[in-house]
């Protein structure tokens, strides 16, 4: 009885066509290629961080200026918790106060800063000092004593230097007669000395000239007397002028400080019972549903998301493993939670920078993305909010498959 066998041509043609096939293979594989990647947790953020505004103090939100989804400037006041100030008459005295002039006058000190303004028991006692400050300084009485008291003794010194000049005139002409007459005396003297003039002759001139002598000496007495007047009035001038300034300055370093001590006060308010936005951008509501509602001190109570989607950059993390392939500028692929990546396309941006290794139980790296735009292959644009989180795919390198392939082995040859 005959066994079947297996033809031996069917043996050796199925060993060409493996061989054929691994060939075929192997050359496919020379010319395929694909990417090699390194996933990483994503998460993108903008430079300038959407602001949150958190209640200071608990009480009754008394104002809401604006709703969900406004687009609001920096600085406008998103609403006002309830006080018992007037935000109208705060804001006017921190206008005034901030372009000070000086005011010359209490009466128009008065109708600036009317008794009728409500800025209620936290600005109310520095606002009081800084008028009571303010009011010192503008005593009209005291300044204008001094002004006075300035302006005689400043007509005083020139009266003083006016009679010293004439009282030196008088002295330069009694000089002049003392000298002739003491001249005179030497001549009668000599004559009477020879008995050419009589005794009586010589009292006669020698009186002249004691009342000549007499006459300079006076003179000369008063020119010193005037000399020390007007120096005292020179230093009662200097005195008075530097306690002017000395009071001036004193008063006016007081209202300076008075002035701060009001703003300090004013910003503490502020602070305290208004939602000011910091920054320009979409307004989104926290824990606000409307006026009147109760608020806790320390809840989120609005969100200011910047409008520039410009300043969006990308964080991810990636494993250690492998990471060494990670190279500044390489493409990296951005698939987000949010927006699922088959229905909304995918995001593109570049390495940017890498930092250090973080540390913890699982050893990461820290890498920075720059991000071309918020529109995804789809064609549709995606909306930032406080920030997006999903998956970064770093595009390594590209590499043939035979490469992959022997890659396996390469250890094995090199060594």
């Amino acid at each position: 009885m005959k066994t079947s066998a297996e033809p031996n041509w069917i043996l050796r043609r199925g060993q060409y066509i493996v061989v054929l096939i691994f060939i075929l293979g192997l050359l496919l594989s020379s010319f395929f290629s694909f990417n090699e990647t390194i996933k990483g947790k994503l998460r993108i953020i903008s430079k300038i961080p959407p602001a949150e505004i958190i209640a200071k103090q608990s009480g009754k939100l008394q104002v809401l200026n604006y709703q969900a989804g406004d687009t609001v400037m920096e600085g406008v006041v998103l609403g006002i918790i309830e006080n018992s100030a007037n935000e109208s008459d705060v804001e006017y005295v921190k206008k005034n106060i901030e372009s000070l002039q000086l005011i010359k006058s209490i009466d128009t000190l008065q109708k600036m800063f009317p008794s009728s303004l409500r800025l209620g028991n936290l600005i109310q006692p520095s606002f009081h000092i800084f008028l009571e400050t303010y009011q010192e300084l503008m005593m009209e009485k005291l300044l204008k004593d001094d002004v006075l008291i300035q302006s005689q003794l400043h007509e005083k010194i020139k009266r003083q230097k006016r009679i010293s000049g004439n009282k030196y005139q008088e002295f330069l002409s009694a000089e002049r007669a003392y000298k002739i007459q003491e001249g005179n005396l030497e001549r009668h003297r000599s004559l009477y000395n020879k008995c050419v003039i009589s005794h009586h002759e010589f009292e006669k001139v020698e009186n002249e000239f004691l009342i000549s002598h007499q006459n300079y000496e006076i003179i000369s007495q008063q020119m010193e007397e005037l000399k020390i007047e007007l120096d005292n009035v020179e230093k009662e001038r200097k005195l008075t002028e530097s306690l002017y300034l000395k009071f001036h300055s004193s008063e006016t370093s007081k209202l300076e400080a008075a002035r701060e001590n009001l703003l300090n006060s004013i910003m503490e308010w502020e602070e305290n019972f208004l939602f000011i936005s910091p920054i320009s951008g979409k307004l989104s509501l926290n824990h606000v549903w409307g006026k009147f509602q109760n608020i806790q001190e320390g809840e989120m109570m609005f969100l200011v998301v910047p409008l520039e989607t410009d300043n969006i950059f990308g964080r991810c993390k990636v494993p250690v493993r492998n990471s060494g392939k990670i190279m500044e500028g390489q493409s990296v692929f951005l698939k987000l939670d949010n927006y699922p990546y088959r229905e909304w396309g995918i995001l593109k941006g570049k390495v940017e920078s890498i930092s250090g290794i973080q540390g913890g139980e699982n050893e990461e790296l820290l890498v920075s993305l720059s991000i071309d735009s918020l529109i995804t292959t789809y064609g549709k644009e995606l909306k930032f909010s406080r920030e997006l989180l999903g998956e970064a795919e770093i595009i390594l390198e590209e590499t043939r498959v035979i490469e992959r392939i022997f890659y396996q082995f390469r250890h094995l040859w090199l060594n």
